[in-house]
């Protein structure tokens, strides 16, 4: 068989994740299986392994998956990354948003404990203040936001809200996130005074 390049690899792996994701959506964790996951796939039990040697490791990359995706957000400018919570928080509102929450607290329960699952979870949970202070203190070197703001404490409260709505929507899928807009959005007044 020739030798795959790392550009097919990656797009096969991206796939597996995303069919392991759409399975999760639709059986839970509890309910995931390689088997599933290879058919939701269309791939053989082989084919898999060659990618992931574990049903663990499958979700464990899906976690730093995710983790990845939040840490790379770059905003180019203080009313685009504002804008871009609302749009979560009307998001996590949704089914799908919704859904996205319970899988959250279904791999959070699975990873309590877990030693290769726990740095992963508390990397996510720290991402997106670190990403809030990085683009800060872009804005605030620019002008954008005002000099006497401590940009690193305003991160800190925003990444805390957010984190309270995540935890809120995985424990009652319904409670309404957009409850938290109007807290979010005064801490954003703050950091344009």
């Amino acid at each position: 068989m020739p030798k795959r390049d790392d550009d097919y690899m990656t797009e096969r792996r991206n796939e597996i994740l995303a069919a392991a994701y759409r399975r999760i959506l639709a059986v839970g964790i509890s309910g995931l299986t390689v088997d599933g996951i290879c058919q939701e796939a269309g791939i053989s039990m082989g084919a898999l392994y060659r990618h992931f040697l574990s049903k663990e490791e499958i979700l464990l990359a899906l976690v730093e998956q995710s983790v990845g995706h939040q840490e790379a957000r770059g905003f180019q400018s203080l009313d685009e990354l504002e804008k871009s919570l609302m749009e979560e928080l009307d998001h996590l509102d949704t089914p799908q948003g919704a859904a996205n929450m319970q899988l959250n607290f279904q791999l959070m329960q699975l990873g309590t404990g877990d030693r290769k699952l726990n740095p992963v979870f508390e990397r996510a949970l720290l991402s997106t203040e670190k990403v809030l202070v990085q683009n800060f203190k872009r804005f605030a070197a620019s002008g954008e936001i005002s000099g006497t703001v401590d940009v690193k404490l305003s991160a800190r409260k925003i990444a805390t809200l957010m984190r309270g709505v995540w935890i809120a929507k995985m424990i009652s899928p319904g409670h309404p996130a957009r409850n938290y807009k109007t807290c979010i959005l005064s801490e954003f007044a703050v950091l344009r005074d």
